[in-house]
């Protein structure tokens, strides 16, 4: 920790979530993307946030200190990867009053019609229009407030590299990734105690937890010796 930063502006009752994303929201009013445990008890793992990029947790053993972000974003991997490989349907989906129209080049057509039905299992209703436009009709709720247009061209060119090479399994987990660090809470997102806690269960409860999709550790672990 750097001297600037006091204990009592890290008090653990005193965070207020402070990002105006969609996710920041989610977290705000404890409405999160997964379903959480009836019996936990956050006042039991004394957590603070640093910088508002890291979790400093403390347990009899030794202490933690947890990448928010990377964190978010393994959580919300494994969640949307799971739903995709099982075609569930019960994704949380945002219906635009009036769709949007967009146009992309002749190799983000190629991609994007090669992976309509990848896209529509994952919330993202869009339909092929005329030439080189489409039709957006929905999308995930977590990126109701984005810039959908801009999200989905960039998504498009994250995923060129591996369409050519044409390996679809790749492509299809790549997106997922992609939308997962999209959806996930930021560095600098403030967030509260409950928030705080909430991660640190979820990550504990999710699959490959060591890093996020991307590689990135999560977490690392000093115990007392």
């Amino acid at each position: 920790l750097t001297p600037e930063v006091s204990w009592e502006a890290m008090s653990l009752g005193d965070a207020v979530g402070s990002t105006e994303s969609y996710a920041g929201r989610l977290l705000r009013e404890k409405q999160l993307p997964w379903e959480l445990s009836q019996d936990m008890q956050p006042d039991q793992i004394p957590v603070v946030q640093v910088h508002n990029l890291y979790i400093l947790g403390v347990l009899h053993s030794g202490l933690f200190l947890m990448d928010q972000h990377a964190a978010h974003e393994r959580i919300l991997f494994e969640q949307l990867l799971t739903e995709f490989v099982s075609e569930k349907k019960n994704h949380a989906v945002f219906h635009f009053p009036k769709p949007s129209v967009f146009t992309v080049s002749s190799l983000e057509k190629e991609v994007l019609v090669e992976q309509l039905a990848v896209l529509h299992a994952l919330g993202w209703e869009i339909e092929h229009f005329k030439d080189s436009s489409f039709i957006l009709r929905s999308l995930p709720v977590l990126f109701q407030d984005r810039d959908h247009i801009k999200l989905l061209r960039e998504m498009l060119e994250d995923l060129q590299e591996d369409y050519l090479q044409k390996s679809i399994d790749r492509v299809s987990e790549r997106m997922i990734a992609y939308l997962a660090c999209r959806g996930a809470v930021k560095a600098g997102d403030t967030l509260t105690k409950i928030q705080m806690t909430e991660l640190v269960e979820q990550l504990g409860k999710t699959p490959h937890n060591a890093t996020c999709p991307h590689g990135r550790p999560t977490k690392i672990w000093l115990d007392v010796e």
